[in-house]
């Protein structure tokens, strides 16, 4: 037999490679046998061959349920997922060479629905296990959300996950020295917001798609002195930021405020990045952000109200630090808002998206010397509008993604003087291929989209 005498015994690394290399000769036998002699007519031509590898990957199974009972150190959790995953492949060929036998067939779908339960267990066990040390934890309400738990993993692998159990309280059993938490999808029961209002030495806290947190959770907390960041996008009025005075130093608010509430903004003198959405913003409102002297980035999402208007932009020039300057859905500006947003003479980065400015507007950003980045979303963007803009001393990031223009008007861009990358918009293929060449003969990246 092809894996007589196999064990899972020994040492894990040697066991692990052993095991690798047995599946990939195995996977290669069977491709190789697939290709050379599968006759499209003759689904069975294999016979009792094929039927001999149906009882390899049988035992391969076998090991692995074996397999799922050990320890396994961190940096062999991925590889030994990769490998159940060839497994499961395997069995889907045999499915399709067998479809039409029904006791082979339902054999099949068997081992195949057991091992799909054994690569979420093993999923399930990429969650790390929580020490009194960790100092940064994900907790995912959802074990159906198990790719995105994955992707997170891969993108931040020092950040224990973990999977929240509705039904089990002791889940709620944090480590002490946590810096950074993030709830994601998560039942926000007392249970686990008393145990985040122990977190003395947190300074990150983001509360994602965590639909039950209310105004008067906000008093769990009232005991983070450290916290420097936190982001909630439940729909909240902010009247709880009251509770989040104690934390003096914090740098990023991210969360949606009612206009109501933004005076409650004004004891958070070192904020430097603030991200507001939802609600309407006139100029009274937006002389409480005006009092954030500190702040670097600015993010106003107005969700298609008209009530932002070329008046409140009006206050953003008191804000002598802002580098960063985002205005979404914000349906009642025009030119005179940016005329205003020129006289902040520190902005490195501007996103607008949707609203009636045109090609005398732009004209107004050229006293931004350090506007690096320009984004302009859902704006129509003539060839006038590209001529305004080369005058822009350091733009260097340019993304038009309603652009007017043809393929002639996009000359224009080796005029731009420290111009690097483009993003425009061309429907058509061969305009897209005539935009990359034009700006790889020229040096500048041009992406189409």
């Amino acid at each position: 037999m092809f894996l007589s005498g196999y064990s899972i015994n020994g040492n894990q690394e040697e066991t692990m490679i052993c095991f690798e290399a047995r599946l990939n000769d195995l996977k290669t036998q069977i491709e190789k046998i697939y290709k050379e002699n599968r006759r499209d007519d003759d689904p069975h031509v294999f016979g009792d061959q094929m039927k001999h590898f149906w009882e390899q990957i049988k035992r391969f199974q076998e090991l692995y349920s074996k397999w799922c009972s050990m320890e396994f150190t961190a940096g062999h959790v991925v590889p030994h997922l990769e490998t159940i995953e060839k497994v499961q492949a395997l069995t889907k060929v045999f499915f399709r060479l067998y479809r039409d036998e029904s006791d082979l067939c339902d054999q099949i779908m068997l081992n195949h629905e057991t091992i799909q339960y054994q690569i979420d267990k093993a999923k399930y066990d990429l969650c790390t296990k929580l020490t009194p040390d960790t100092k940064s934890l994900i907790i995912f309400g959802s074990k159906n959300r198990i790719n995105t738990i994955i992707d997170f993993k891969k993108k931040c692998p020092d950040t224990a996950t973990f999977i929240q159990n509705q039904s089990d309280d002791e889940i709620y059993d944090l480590p002490p020295n946590l810096e950074e938490l993030i709830l994601s999808d998560c039942v926000l029961s007392e249970p686990l917001l008393k145990q985040v209002a122990s977190l003395t030495q947190l300074c990150k806290l983001s509360l994602t798609k965590c639909d039950s947190f209310q105004d008067d959770h906000f008093k769990f907390l009232c005991d983070l002195k450290h916290l420097e960041e936190f982001f909630c996008d439940s729909r909240t009025t902010g009247a709880g930021l009251i509770y989040l005075y104690g934390a003096s130093h914090l740098k990023r608010l991210d969360m949606r405020i009612t206009p109501v509430t933004l005076h409650l903004l004004k004891c958070f003198t070192e904020l430097k990045s603030l991200h507001i959405y939802g609600c309407a913003l006139a100029p009274e409102s937006m002389k409480q952000v005006a009092n954030l002297t500190q702040l670097k980035e600015l993010i106003i999402d107005n969700a298609g109200h008209k009530v932002f208007v070329d008046d409140s932009a009006r206050h953003l020039t008191t804000l002598k630090h802002l580098e960063s300057l985002c205005i979404e859905s914000c349906n009642g500006i025009s030119n005179v808002c940016l005329e205003h947003v020129g006289e902040i003479t520190s902005l490195k980065k501007l996103r607008l998206h949707r609203s009636t400015i045109d090609y005398q507007g732009l004209g107004h950003l050229l006293s931004c010397k350090y506007l690096e980045s320009l984004t302009l979303s859902a704006i129509t963007v003539t060839n006038q509008g590209l001529h305004k803009l080369k005058y822009v001393p350091n733009l260097k990031h340019l993304t038009l993604t309603n652009a007017d223009i043809n393929i002639e008007d996009i000359k224009i861009l080796i005029e731009f003087p420290v111009l690097e990358t483009v993003t425009l918009k061309f429907y058509r293929e061969e305009e897209q291929k005539k935009a990359a060449a034009f700006g790889k003969e020229h040096g500048i990246d041009i992406q189409c989209v």
